[in-house]
């Protein structure tokens, strides 16, 4: 797997290095000339809205672009510019205000993460549920779409299953897009995938197709996914 990450401020920082941590291929752009990058941070200075760019950026053979510049306008020039250049590459946007969120899904965005509404929920529920670390957290990508988690459970009827012979994805309306496994995560698995036991799948979808999914790896959903 191969990423391009256009932006270097706080996020983007974070962003390189929780892909250093996982072990992802990478590579940074910003236009920003008195940035300091870390040392063995790949990186290219220039403008991502800028297809020569992009092109130098590889990103014809890149899998993920994650657009996380401080600047909403600027990612959804991004976002344009990298699906017209690559079609299959599977990007996500960064968006400061709410109002940006729907308006970066018609730039081409397939996720977009609102950091404001991220840090609200996460501040609200360590003030309600300050005790209760076991709760499992949820991740609001939109204000239709969640990201949660899901742990196989020994004895599973899903067990040996590929994502695509399980039919997780087809009858619950959710996606599928990770898997940790042990110490690894799997970002943007394939079909053929195996699903093994303890593995945790990382699913996005809606609140009522999450629900569906939750009873299905319970064993308690569709027969057609059992």
């Amino acid at each position: 797997m191969r990423c391009i990450v256009c932006g270097y401020g706080v996020v983007g920082r974070n962003v390189a290095d929780t892909l250093d941590l996982y072990g992802i291929d990478y590579i940074v752009v910003d236009r920003d000339k008195a940035l300091r990058p870390q040392a063995g941070v790949p990186f290219i200075l220039g403008d991502a809205k800028d297809e020569e760019v992009l092109r130098q950026a590889n990103i014809d053979r890149s899998d993920i672009l994650i657009a996380c510049t401080g600047s909403d306008a600027e990612n959804a020039f991004i976002t344009l510019a990298a699906k017209d250049m690559n079609p299959e590459i599977r990007v996500l946007s960064r968006a400061a205000e709410l109002e940006s969120v729907d308006k970066l899904y018609m730039a081409g965005a397939d996720y977009v993460v609102s950091v404001a509404q991220i840090a609200a929920k996460n501040l609200v529920q360590m003030a309600i549920l300050p005790f209760r670390s076991t709760v499992r957290e949820y991740l609001t990508v939109t204000k239709d779409v969640v990201v949660t988690t899901f742990e196989i459970p020994p004895g599973s009827d899903l067990l040996g299953r590929t994502i695509a012979g399980s039919r997780l994805e087809e009858i619950t309306g959710t996606s599928i897009i990770g898997i940790r496994r042990g110490g690894a995560v799997l970002a943007n698995p394939r079909g053929d995938a195996p699903l093994l036991e303890n593995d945790v799948l990382v699913v996005a979808g809606s609140t009522a197709n999450i629900n569906l999914l939750e009873r299905v790896v319970r064993g308690e959903g569709p027969a057609q996914a059992r």
